[in-house]
């Protein structure tokens, strides 16, 4: 009588258990991850009046905000120093990542994947001296991961960079 009294309760308790739980959606695929991403990228785009973006084979958009025509272009392979500050395309624009205060550079070499994929194909459309703005989707930042607290799982960010060396 005290093993079904125990099987009752505890087929009890798993039945509350199931009826408070609700059902979580399918994730998106890859390609449907890309195309949310871009909308929001471009929304975020017509909402701040960003215009004379580039866009990179991966989807990764970048915004050069100072020109230097005469500095040397950053190419696969160089090692870049960089100033950057990033944050999450938010109606927050919430800053989880800087160097700007700081006296060093950050220095990577390009394409080499020391960094995450939007930063390597960006940083080839920028030269020495010029600031630019990197525009990452998902796909292309952390993916479904999420490398810390402040930047949830299939974010979008936003990279101001200005490179002050490459070589």
């Amino acid at each position: 009588m005290k093993n079904w009294f125990a099987i009752l309760v505890c087929a009890t308790g798993l039945f509350t258990v199931s009826v408070g739980c609700k059902k979580l959606e399918p994730l998106p695929s890859a390609t449907e991850q890309n195309e949310i991403d871009d909308k929001k990228i471009l929304d975020f785009f017509a909402a701040n009046g960003i215009v004379g973006y580039t866009k990179t084979a991966n989807g990764t958009y970048v915004v050069i905000d100072t020109a230097n025509p005469a500095g040397t272009a950053v190419a696969k392979g160089m090692v870049a120093f960089v100033k950057y500050q990033g944050k999450l395309i938010a109606t927050e624009q919430k800053i989880f990542d800087s160097n700007l205060a700081r006296e060093t550079t950050f220095q990577l070499e390009v394409g080499a994947g020391e960094v995450i994929k939007g930063w390597d194909e960006g940083l080839t459309k920028v030269r020495v001296g010029e600031s630019a703005r990197l525009f990452i989707p998902s796909g292309q930042a952390y993916g479904s991961s999420s490398p810390s607290a402040s930047v949830p799982s299939r974010s979008c960010l936003q990279f101001y960079i200005r490179v002050v060396n490459a070589q």
